[in-house]
């Protein structure tokens, strides 16, 4: 016996929790179980996953391609998951609005598309649980909880599609701008020599001799990270990331710079708020003695610190 899953929303929902109880329940029956959780930088909000598997024989690898169940908590989720359930498999479909939009007509887009049966599930009355056209309402005022809709489904057949469609990718998006994307290689030096990828809202860069490994290890493999974070793309303008700065191939001029006091650094690596009333409101680059700490974004009359909170100066 062997069950390979795989559980995906976002941060905050308790994918990797939800995760660690079907681990346990297995190693509590005696068998072999791994968890492998996987999730972006931003915790809670951003995306995340975790692969566990249930065998009665020991476990090879934690690294799943195709799965005998995937639950996915979002449509983000369904997008980067469904391809990976094999024929046969159960996909289980939820999410925390009433919406028949995001539910049924979504389920039954789902069906269609992936070609799968919708499934039924026993329930009792005393559950207070509605039966929705299809799938299933937990309504708060029925249930016990805040409410949420779900839905399983089993795939049909063979899943014919080639291992680099089957399998996610991740890539600078089509929809990101020739002008944005040449400002961001403007950020480091000999950008000939760097490849920039896309993982969820962060590009990263890595030197493009590594490209066609990469590349490979990405169809294989789920890819948790690559190379070193330059920005996150937040509205109109990407947001250079701290990693950025401490780069040897960061290129310092693309940016104004400031030089700090032995005060102002000190606050500034305690992630504490400091002043530049003499620079443009944009993002600056902090220096001490003409060494970078990071960024700031200059708003006027104070600072966005930059620093990541988890590095911060606690105590001195």
């Amino acid at each position: 016996m062997k069950q390979e899953l795989i559980i995906a929303g976002f941060g905050g929902q308790g994918v990797l929790s939800t995760g660690k109880i079907l681990a346990y329940s297995g190693m509590l029956q005696g068998y072999e179980v791994s968890w492998l959780p996987s999730y972006g930088p931003e915790m809670r909000g951003g995306t995340a996953n975790v692969t566990v598997v249930v065998s009665d024989q020991p476990v090879s690898s934690p690294i799943v391609q195709m799965c005998d169940t995937v639950i996915v908590l979002n449509q983000q989720s369904m997008d980067k998951f469904e391809a990976r359930v094999k024929p046969g498999g159960v996909l289980i479909y939820s999410t925390c609005t009433f919406n028949p939009w995001e539910n049924e007509e979504n389920v039954e887009w789902i069906a269609e598309t992936l070609g799968a049966d919708i499934l039924p599930v026993n329930t009792h009355p005393s559950w207070g649980i509605t039966e929705g056209h299809p799938g299933y309402h937990f309504y708060p005022h029925k249930t016990k909880g805040e409410g949420f809709y779900l839905c399983a489904l089993r795939k049909q057949g063979q899943d014919n599609r080639s291992p680099d469609k089957r399998l996610p990718k991740v890539k600078i998006p089509a929809a990101q701008p020739v002008e944005q994307a040449q400002v961001i290689r403007n950020w480091v030096q000999h950008p000939e020599r760097w490849v920039l990828r896309q993982q969820d809202r962060f590009i990263v860069a890595y030197p493009s001799k590594y490209k066609d490994l990469i590349d490979i290890l990405s169809k294989q493999f789920i890819c948790i990270s690559t190379g070193f974070g330059i920005c996150e793309l937040r509205g109109k303008y990407p947001m250079p990331q701290h990693t950025l700065s401490m780069t040897k191939d960061f290129r310092q001029e693309a940016f104004k710079s400031a030089e700090l006091s032995l005060e102002q650094a000190l606050s500034y690596l305690r992630n504490e708020a400091i002043t530049l009333p003499n620079m443009p409101t944009e993002v600056i680059l902090v220096k001490y003695e003409g060494v970078p700490l990071g960024f700031v974004k200059n708003v006027g009359n104070h600072c966005n610190n930059l620093y990541p909170k988890e590095w911060r100066i606690r105590k001195l």
